[in-house]
């Protein structure tokens, strides 16, 4: 947490940080060597375009209205509020 703070880009989501800190933690001791190995080789990935570009295959598939959002998106439809529960690899689903 010293090192978060002591960024001045992540200084003021500081609270946003603490209770996420944990939680990946957790999950983390949950994931195998093999897929972490994984995860660092394959490096940043913009989950909301991956979902964005099978949008249209979900939509035919379940015959559904998709919607996508992205962490910066204000205006967002989530009336159960699980965009707060998401992590880096685990996106939010809200379904109605």
């Amino acid at each position: 947490m010293r090192e978060f703070a002591a960024d001045p880009t992540l200084k003021p989501h500081m609270k946003d940080i603490a209770p996420l800190v944990p939680r990946i933690i957790k999950a983390l001791t949950k994931v195998s060597s093999d897929r972490k190995l994984n995860l660092v080789k394959i490096g940043l990935t913009d989950e909301k375009t991956i979902l964005t570009e099978v949008a249209k295959f979900l939509k035919d598939r379940f015959n559904a209205e998709i919607t996508i959002y992205g962490e910066s998106d204000t205006q967002c439809f989530d009336p159960k509020h699980r965009a707060a529960m998401a992590m880096p690899y685990q996106s939010a689903i809200y379904i109605e």
